[in-house]
């Protein structure tokens, strides 16, 4: 028999079959193209965990959570990267003066103003 990717619909369908006993076990794998050894082996798996247990864990289509979940979190740590770059070269950005830092996060405005040199209160 050629391997086929079964979902998990057919798989259940094919499980429940077997449960109602209607027919023989061969029978229906002769009819869907199973073999018998995987048939019971899906009944196994049902039986031990229901429905999911049949979930097939492949990635389908590039739809992995994991990977997904790291796409977002390589891509938010590149964005502050480049947020804490740009502040880098903003007026009144760490010039080793505390002082001059914390008056530019009160007042964008004054920090220029003292960074040029002209007035403020420092």
């Amino acid at each position: 028999m050629n391997r086929k990717l079964w979902s998990n619909e057919e798989k259940v369908a094919i499980v429940l079959e077997i449960i109602r006993g209607d027919e023989s076990a061969a029978s229906i794998c002769n009819r869907h193209g199973v073999s018998a050894t995987q048939a019971y082996r899906w009944l196994d798996r049902f039986l031990e965990g229901g429905r999911s247990a049949l979930t097939d864990k492949r990635t389908r289509r590039g739809h992995n959570l994991l990977l997904d979940e790291n796409r977002q979190l390589k891509e938010l740590a590149g964005q502050q990267a480049l947020i804490i770059e740009a502040q880098k070269s903003w007026p009144g950005s760490w010039d080793g003066d505390e002082a001059s830092t914390s008056r530019g996060i009160e007042d964008g405005r004054k920090t220029v103003e003292n960074s040029s040199g002209s007035g403020g209160d420092g």
